[in-house]
């Protein structure tokens, strides 16, 4: 996430409030993704009810303490657009069936999440849970495959990198 940001706050003014103040709308806008994914989300679980769709958005815009950390320039905005991106994909994989692609879009959905915020750890039992459930008989090795690879390859990096600067 701040590597996402470094180059704008670098072209930005030396003033730092016009940095800040900038990072959070940044921030900010960020955040709107997730109000569309929850919104989809919804739709997609519950494709009869139009309205739900609209409360579900207008719940998370408003929840408080969501919007508090979306007011400072912090990781939990990305962590939180990635999370809800990857419960979206994990609700489109249930209804369809996991697929070497879908693993892949999966896998790399967590590696993300995980590169800014170890947090997102706590969404791996649904990638297991549709690697078990979602794949079919002969397709669970290739499925795995492509989910540990992608996930794999954004992560490992950073891992080698800090084992060898802090060992």
């Amino acid at each position: 996430y701040y590597a996402l940001l470094a180059p704008v706050y670098g072209a930005l003014p030396q003033d730092i409030l016009v940095k800040l103040y900038a990072l959070r709308w940044l921030t900010a806008g960020l955040s709107l993704m997730t109000v569309y994914i929850a919104f989809r989300c919804s739709r997609e679980l519950f494709p009869h009810e139009a309205a739900l769709p609209y409360g579900v958005a207008l719940l998370i815009a408003v929840l408080p303490e969501r919007a508090m950390a979306i007011g400072r320039v912090n990781n939990d905005a990305l962590v939180e657009v990635l999370a809800a991106a990857l419960l979206w994909a994990a609700i489109r994989t249930h209804r369809r069936g996991l697929d070497p692609r879908r693993g892949a879009l999966l896998g790399a959905l967590f590696g993300l999440g995980m590169l800014a915020k170890a947090t997102m750890g706590a969404l791996a039992p649904i990638l297991l849970y549709l690697l078990i459930a979602r794949s079919p008989r002969r397709g669970i090795a290739r499925n795995a495959l492509a989910m540990g690879a992608a996930t794999a390859a954004l992560i490992l990096p950073l891992v080698v990198r800090n084992l060898t600067v802090y060992g």
